[in-house]
């Protein structure tokens, strides 16, 4: 029996980092489709379509924090304001530790994150474990 896709909202500006997550699903045999936003304030239009039914709503945002135009932290203050935008799951894959302890420091929304590996084999450990989180 083949499993529906899952929805993904990856808001990333690196198509690089886009690549390797579509690569990464391939490999394991993921059902994701993947949408993708290269800055905050198009990942927070995506999501105000997805309000409207005109955008599939995503099981999860993948976020980096370090974006053009609106920052990854932006869009978290703002997703916090929202009733129910704040009932996503958001996953913070990022490259700095000291951005953990930024992003830690003013969220009172739960958030997941994730340090984003610079070898593909560990990046692929990584789309295991945002699979599981998601699923979970």
């Amino acid at each position: 029996m083949t499993q529906a896709a899952r929805e993904l909202l990856c808001v990333d500006d690196n198509l690089g980092d886009l690549g390797l997550l579509r690569e990464a699903l391939d490999i394991l045999q993921l059902p994701y489709r993947v949408h993708h936003a290269s800055d905050g304030d198009a990942a927070l239009a995506f999501l105000r379509r997805a309000q409207q039914g005109l955008e599939p709503w995503p099981d999860a945002v993948l976020l980096d924090l370090n974006l053009p135009r609106k920052s990854g932290l932006e869009v978290l203050a703002e997703l916090g304001s929202d009733p129910q935008l704040r009932e996503l799951r958001v996953i913070v894959l990022t490259t700095a530790a000291r951005e953990r302890e930024a992003l830690l420091g003013g969220q009172t929304r739960p958030v997941q994150f994730m340090i984003k590996p610079l070898d593909f084999d560990d990046f692929i450990g990584v789309v295991k474990t945002i699979d599981h989180l998601i699923g979970a």
